[in-house]
């Protein structure tokens, strides 16, 4: 069971408050008005497993409600009060609620591990990304609803939590022989998909980075050998970012815990990053150099996050190639930067380029910058096309306006919409009003804007073709996919020799 407070402001006269809720069984609902700023009614306790108000209740600043309807389809529960909402009337709305622990791998789920003594041990987390925080807690769940959120937990004495913030001082506190309650700082303003908790059992490994930050990596106790590794590139990426961005991590400490069950490689969390375990663990007497460095980039990518994705959110899932088209070419720059013998830098043309155009030939295709109204179709955003085309164009683009003015950009643009909400378009207005004397927007009168809007909203990649005929030359330009279905016997009987393929391998393509 669960009770939660949404403070907020009404912008407009209104009777009716919509937010998103998904299988909670709402038990009780009330809303009231601030009084000197400040809400009534906060103060809760644990009693006979039950939450419970401790305090009087004013009732002379209860707004009556008049009732509650719920849509399946759009995920959402609508609220009517009994009379008009002022504009700019701060507010506050309480709900008690019952949920269920989720079936799949998301929302908030338990799973069982076997420790070093071989005991069966239950343990939860969660994961919300990208619309399941309403399985958790009624929430305005969507990305540009940026806000804090302070959480309190209740749980098995046997278990520690952990979340995106360090607890508050005088916490953890026993409530009963089994029950103990965990109070956390109020995170920073961040979307509904980033919060998180997890409750485990496990053992740690941790290091202090230069500027400060506490890092602990969290496994079971039978890989208590095998986390040093990942602490240690931890600790030098996240030093690596602070500088390269010039943005100092936002939060005092970074904890990565490691689950025996996870829906996807890894996951972002502010201060509380969730990874599959093999993508965490490294084992050096068993593990291939293979798996060390993917450890090395997953930890990578979900420390770019960060930055991008967690301090600057897209405004809305068609854009979720800012998030992680970002995330997948800064991976490789903070690899490059631990190994810079490896030239890890320019694989991106292999790891992301090559798969990009590849996925993007397929007849699915989508453009990166891709509407998306409906839920099931935001998890589709999350592939190949949003990682790897999104981080090939945003290379091509650094290779086009100059490496100094794309990390120069990159940074004004984080400056700019910091713990706010970004789109495509605002990403182009910032690196257009950059210095592009020596780029190759240079003595055009080209637009940044323009000129990318063409790969971001179409799908697939363009085809140039050449044909000679005595000393002239023809070229035309067409989408590969259209040339895929009308030119396919023509191109598949074309000598191959006829075609060359250049690849610049200079560090900045």
């Amino acid at each position: 069971q669960g009770l939660v407070e949404i403070e907020m402001i009404s912008l407009s006269y209104n009777r009716k408050i919509l937010l998103h809720q998904k299988d909670l069984k709402i038990l009780r609902a009330e809303l009231f008005q601030f009084e000197n700023n400040e809400p009534a009614h906060r103060r809760f306790e644990f009693f006979n497993d039950d939450l419970i108000e401790n305090g009087d209740s004013d009732h002379r600043l209860q707004i009556g409600l008049s009732n509650i309807s719920y849509d399946t389809e759009s995920e959402t529960m609508a609220i009517f009060t009994q009379r008009d909402l002022q504009p700019n009337e701060k507010i506050s709305l309480r709900l008690r609620y019952r949920a269920e622990y989720s079936k799949k791998l998301d929302g908030l789920y338990k799973m069982i591990y076997i420790n070093s003594d071989h005991e069966k041990i239950t343990i939860g987390s969660t994961q919300f990304e990208p619309t399941s925080a309403r399985k958790v807690f009624p929430c305005f769940d969507e990305p540009s609803f940026k806000a804090t959120f302070s959480l309190t937990i209740i749980h098995d004495s046997s278990l520690f939590s952990i979340s995106n913030m360090p607890l508050q001082d005088g916490y953890p506190k026993n409530l009963t022989q089994y029950l103990t309650v965990s109070k956390f700082k109020t995170t920073i303003r961040m979307s509904t998909y980033l919060l998180s908790f997890s409750l485990i059992d496990f053992i740690h490994s941790n290091v202090v980075t230069s500027s400060g930050v506490v890092i602990r990596v969290y496994a079971p106790d039978t890989d208590i050998n095998n986390l040093q590794y990942s602490t240690n590139i931890a600790a030098r990426i996240l030093t690596f970012y602070e500088e390269f961005f010039n943005e100092k991590y936002p939060l005092e400490k970074l904890d990565i815990v490691s689950m025996p069950e996870f829906m996807s490689g890894a996951m972002e969390n502010p201060g509380h990053l969730i990874f599959r375990a093999t993508n965490l663990i490294y084992d050096a007497t068993r593990a291939t150099v293979e798996v060390k460095k993917q450890i090395m980039m997953v930890i990578s990518h979900e420390l770019a996050h960060q930055w991008f994705g967690n301090l600057v959110t897209m405004k809305w899932w068609n854009d979720i190639w800012l998030n992680e088209g970002f995330a997948n070419l800064v991976e490789f720059y903070g690899a490059d930067y631990l190994y810079p013998r490896l030239d890890l830098l320019n694989l991106h043309l292999l790891y992301g380029w090559s798969q990009a155009i590849q996925y993007d030939s397929m007849n699915n295709s989508h453009s990166l910058s891709h509407p998306v109204n409906i839920y099931p179709m935001i998890d589709e955003l999350f592939d190949p096309i949003s990682y790897n085309k999104g981080s090939s164009i945003l290379r091509m683009l650094e290779s086009t306006i100059g490496p100094k003015n794309f990390i120069n950009g990159l940074r004004t643009y984080i400056n700019t919409y910091r713990y706010s909400n970004a789109d495509t378009d605002d990403l182009w207005h910032v690196l257009n009003d950059f210095d592009v004397e020596n780029s190759a927007f240079a003595n055009t009168n080209l637009k940044l804007k323009t000129v990318m809007d063409s790969w971001i909203n179409h799908r697939s990649f363009p085809l140039v073709q050449v044909d000679i005929h005595s000393q002239n030359a023809v070229v035309t330009q067409i989408s590969y996919l259209k040339a895929k279905v009308e030119d396919r016997a023509k191109r598949d009987n074309i000598d191959p020799l006829e075609w060359k393929y250049l690849v610049n391998t200079n560090r900045n393509c």
